[in-house]
């Protein structure tokens, strides 16, 4: 028998499994539409840029500067070396990579999940909702990935707490997942924490010791941490020390943290999912609940406050909608609201629009009345819905910069002189061109002049990085001479500052005004090497 059939008797409509496989394939669709609109985030971009000169035989963190470990180089390095072999886009490369990644996970969940109640098709679907719908433009970012990496983790607890025979194969695999989840980002490793916690209370502290999958994802944790140093002897002795100075006590307030979009919706999809449970919490709406809260916390660890850093938790949430709606009425099409949303925002550019379109969705499909023991679904279906959407909404883009470049002709050689690393990336993947600097923004600069203000750290030290990185750049500008360079956000204090250090006018004085870009909160400027001729 099918493991969608039951879900017909217990929702009491027509949940058919072909119903449910086209609402699948429709959300497949939607993410791709997705990605083929708004592309990749500008330190995915980054990434990819730094694993193609990687792979052109630059040494990582000597030729080029990423203030990440290791593990996040890695991370995009087999996509990047097959786009190079077949002749592709990396950036296709990556979000076939991404979409791939997402698929082996919701299938090994599957699998382990198989010999035990069937799942309902309102599980799936938000597993898929959550998986490659609603991280949008952060699809294939590092937390994203991370999660999708320790789905099956979840899938294994679920299946350990409710006393199913388990394959030892498939619990290796998915402790190699958690591994990988933990390498990429450490502190998600409290979501195993707390998973085997969960375990260890309702099966016995045993059933954890004998569990192959905590094994295997400690390995690749020991693996990895001991891999650093051998093969990436810069990071540890450049890199390593800035980020414990620059990097990590450059963090968001905890209000600041608490009140941020990411957060905030994180905690609705969380909220909304326990009001649709209506008091019934199975073991699979716990092991969902608990992984979002471990995603939670590890959101203010690392204390920054950007949206994508906080798309792990709204992603295990919204897998606890699902969990929350197997069972009722009109949980298939309500699971599918949410996707109505995202796409409403992608096409309309209003958030108020879309969560209207996904409530009148999901009413329609769900049939759902307005009686009070509904409200907590539609809450839900629009919750994941704003998410969605906020995922989806462009940040600033430059758009008169970009059709200067275009029309230099592909191969153009680009730097940039900036504090913000999304000027000049994704934009130079977008126009063909070669990034020439090392670095791609003035990040210590920002993050020490920040720390200053605030009389944290050594001054003087923190002081010498920022000169360091202020050198650097002039000296990659004087020595590799690119055609074109991004200047802005113009009118910050940094920006003051830097442009009027007498070294940089110097090295200006070969370059001349090109373009310039004026939005609402948003200026920069387009230069030219002064005898740069674009390619006919």
């Amino acid at each position: 028998m099918s493991a969608t059939a039951p879900l017909a008797r217990r929702e009491g409509y027509a949940a058919t499994p072909s119903l449910a496989w086209l609402a699948a394939a429709a959300l497949v669709a939607a993410a791709v539409a997705i990605q083929l609109r708004f592309g990749m985030m500008a330190d995915v971009a980054w990434l990819v840029d730094c694993d193609e000169r990687w792979l052109a035989g630059a040494v990582p963190y000597r030729d080029f500067v990423e203030i990440n470990p290791p593990a996040s180089l890695l991370l995009y390095l087999a996509p990047v070396a097959a786009a190079r072999a077949l002749g592709v886009a990396p950036e296709t490369a990556v979000s076939v990579f991404g979409f791939l990644c997402a698929g082996a996970a919701l299938g090994l969940s599957a699998l382990i999940l198989r010999r035990g109640p069937p799942v309902g098709a309102s599980v799936a679907l938000s597993a898929i909702i959550a998986l490659v719908v609603l991280p949008g433009e952060t699809f294939c970012e590092r937390d994203h990935l991370a999660a999708v990496f320790g789905l099956p983790l979840l899938a294994m607890a679920l299946a350990r707490a409710e006393g199913m025979r388990v394959n030892i194969a498939l619990a290796l695999v998915a402790g190699l997942g958690a591994g990988a989840m933990a390498a990429i980002k450490p502190p998600y490793a409290l979501i195993g924490l707390l998973l085997a916690a969960f375990v260890a209370r309702r099966t016995g502290l045993r059933a954890v010791v004998n569990a192959p999958e905590y094994y295997a994802a400690a390995a690749v944790g020991l693996a990895y941490v001991a891999s650093v140093g051998p093969f990436f002897p810069d990071y540890v002795d450049k890199v390593l020390p800035l980020g414990v100075a620059i990097y990590v006590p450059s963090r968001e307030s905890l209000g600041t943290l608490a009140s941020s979009p990411g957060a905030l919706l994180a905690l609705l999809i969380g909220a909304t999912a326990a009001l649709a449970a209506g008091g019934r919490y199975s073991t699979g709406f716990v092991v969902a609940a608990l992984a979002a809260i471990g995603a939670g916390v590890g959101y203010f660890l690392q204390g920054k406050g950007w949206i994508y850093q906080a798309i792990p938790a709204a992603m295990f949430a919204t897998l606890v909608g699902g969990f929350a709606l197997e069972g009722r009425r009109g949980g298939l099409g309500l699971a599918i609201a949410g996707v109505a949303a995202a796409l409403g925002v992608s096409l309309l550019h209003s958030i108020g629009l879309a969560v209207g379109l996904g409530l009148a969705v999901g009413w329609a499909a769900g049939r759902v009345k307005f009686a009070a023991s509904e409200l907590g679904p539609l809450a839900l279906a629009a919750a994941i819905g704003a998410a969605s959407g906020v995922c989806v909404i462009e940040r600033p883009q430059t758009p008169a910069l970009e059709s200067e470049l275009k029309k230099l002709g592909p191969g153009v050689t680009l730097g940039a002189v900036t504090e913000d690393m999304g000027l000049p990336f994704p934009l130079a993947h977008r126009v063909g061109a070669r990034w020439a600097m090392r670095s791609n923004s003035l990040f210590v600069n920002a993050a020490v002049r920040r720390l200053l203000s605030q009389r944290r750290g050594d001054a003087a030290q923190l002081q010498a990085y920022a000169d360091a990185e202020r050198k650097e750049m002039i000296d990659d500008i004087v020595a590799n001479r690119p055609d074109a360079l991004l200047v802005g956000p113009l009118g910050t204090n940094l920006h003051a500052d830097v442009w009027a250090d007498p070294l940089l006018q110097a090295a200006m004085a070969d370059y001349r005004k090109s373009a310039d870009e004026e939005r609402p909160g948003y200026s920069a400027e387009l230069w030219l090497r002064k005898d740069f001729s674009p390619a006919r």
